[in-house]
């Protein structure tokens, strides 16, 4: 089949090169199945725009277009009409009536994948303009189902009225991760980015933004022993205050920060790292955790829809209620091998992008869709 993923989102989300984008690795998940993909990505300046080639089945075509927020208001006229099928990441984006009608009148079966379901904004108008919006897609998930992130998103859309709900998590991309990374010396590395080899490594890779809580995490690493190290890689607007607390709190010895590591690099910091920490309550995912189980971190997190999903009930790795019980769990050395090592088996089995192309496409099975 001739599939098109269709990406409206103009934040973060699968930023032009990013590491492990998930439209990037849907695509080749269902390219693994045997279709044909194309992905259109809203970009919201001029000079990002332009196509690329994933696979011999697989490209990503960046199309400039006016904005509001994080809503692309992306145009259909450049989409394939002898498409097959159609994915919209949706959640509540203000395109998706608008993209939903346009494959409705091309004969294109339509399927959202969903991972949120209220605004995230602060501000209560925004808020509240788009989730009173939001409630329009509601109704088209309810006539053709959908595809849910996690089990909770899952759960909210069912208490929604959509019946024709489908579990299909995020995965990590295979192609992009380093395949014999457990055979590059860790000291070598510590050494070329200037940590102490027998040190105390904790990671923590995401934006320095207030849900993310980076200060309260400069807090809780302060009350540990001195021979743990912190590494933070991330910026946002949160950065200059964690520097702050950094000094405040006499730590500059012992907290590394860096606003952007290439991806080609990235492992590295894994590879070093003993633990890897997320202290978001509202972490509907958490790509950053995939990637650590990956490569056999443990996993200390914030009990929240993504980590739950991901790391079941201690299976996997430890889920904190309270800041109280999120230091408790960072004063354990060293984190248990037994734990790392089945969220490597874990994450290699399971969260497999073929594996979410499977259920996503089973949707156009159902009699309600479209």
């Amino acid at each position: 089949m001739k599939v098109l993923i269709v990406v409206t989102m103009t934040n973060n989300f699968g930023k032009k090169g990013s590491y492990n984008s998930q439209e990037i690795g849907l695509a080749r998940g269902l390219t693994e199945l045997g279709h044909d993909v194309a992905i259109y990505k809203s970009v919201v300046n001029k000079d990002e725009a332009g196509e690329e080639q994933i696979n011999s089945h697989a490209k990503i075509i960046y199309i400039k277009c006016p904005y509001m927020g994080s809503n692309g208001l992306m145009p259909t006229k450049s989409f394939d009409r002898s498409a097959d099928v159609l994915i919209q990441f949706a959640d509540i984006q203000l395109s998706v009536p608008r993209i939903y009608r346009w494959a409705i009148k091309n004969g294109i079966k339509y399927i959202p994948y969903v991972g949120v379901d209220s605004s995230r904004s602060h501000n209560r108008i925004i808020k509240f303009i788009t989730e009173s919006l939001g409630k329009r897609n509601f109704q088209i998930y309810r006539m053709c189902g959908c595809a849910a992130k996690n089990t909770d998103i899952a759960q909210r859309l069912k208490d929604r009225g959509i019946k024709n709900v489908r579990l299909a998590p995020v995965c990590i991309d295979f192609e992009q991760v380093k395949k014999d990374c457990a055979d590059v010396d860790r000291a070598t590395l510590r050494k070329k980015w200037k940590i102490p080899e027998n040190a105390r490594v904790i990671l923590f890779v995401g934006r320095l933004i207030k849900n993310k809580r980076p200060v309260d995490l400069v807090n809780l690493f302060s009350k540990l022993e001195k021979n743990s190290f912190l590494i933070m890689i991330g910026t946002g607007m949160l950065k200059n205050t964690v520097k702050s607390e950094i000094e405040r709190l006499n730590l500059r010895d012992r907290v590394f920060m860096f606003d952007e590591i290439p991806n080609t690099e990235i492992w590295q910091f894994y590879r070093m790292a003993d633990v890897f920490v997320n202290l978001n309550k509202r972490e509907i995912w958490g790509m950053a955790l995939l990637e650590a189980m990956y490569y056999r971190v443990g996993i200390i997190a914030a009990d929240a829809p993504g980590p739950r999903c991901i790391t079941g009930s201690g299976e996997y790795g430890f889920l904190a209620e309270s800041d109280e019980e999120l230091l408790e769990f960072l004063k354990i050395d060293p984190f248990p091998q037994k734990i790392s090592a089945a969220a490597f088996e874990r994450v290699t089995a399971v969260f497999r992008w073929k594996k979410t192309a499977e259920i996503i496409m089973s949707l156009i099975e159902s009699a309600e869709l479209n």
